[in-house]
């Protein structure tokens, strides 16, 4: 059985559930407002008077007015509004479709670029030299414990 219930499995156990609790109820006696009668607040004269005999034939039926032709539709008086006045505007003369030419300044290309040369740079402090030893090293390969430089 899958972990998830589908939409129409779901409905369908909702619809049975609602059709057992309303079966179950009228047995458990619930309390049904349809099963009790009416209460009436009538006075008691005036419920136990006969009224009037209703005449139920179409013989006793009066005459009904003749009702107007659906077809026809009624006329509509229109208010003609009189047309507005015209009134004249001064002729403005068309403007030109292009700009009149004028002098223009001369073109002058851009100055080239200047070469500007990158700084000297300053030239390494070179660390003095230190002499070269005066003693020579023993030839024995040993280590020199003399302590002379």
């Amino acid at each position: 059985m899958p972990n998830r219930l589908t939409l129409r499995a779901t409905l369908v156990l909702a619809a049975r559930a609602f059709g057992a609790a309303s079966a179950i109820e009228p047995r458990l006696g619930g309390d049904l407002s349809a099963v009790k009668p009416a209460v009436t607040d009538v006075p008691e004269f005036v419920s136990k008077v006969p009224g009037p005999r209703i005449a139920k034939s179409l013989a006793a039926a009066r005459q009904v007015p003749a009702l107007r032709d659906a077809r026809k539709t009624p006329s509509v008086r229109r208010v003609v509004a009189a047309a507005p006045t015209v009134i004249p505007t001064p002729v403005m003369p068309a403007a030109t479709m292009s700009p009149t030419p004028t002098a223009s300044p001369p073109v002058t290309p851009p100055a080239p670029p200047r070469y500007i040369p990158p700084a000297p740079s300053p030239e390494p402090a070179t660390p003095d030299r230190t002499p070269a030893p005066t003693s020579t090293p023993p030839d024995s390969g040993e280590f020199d414990t003399t302590g002379e430089p």
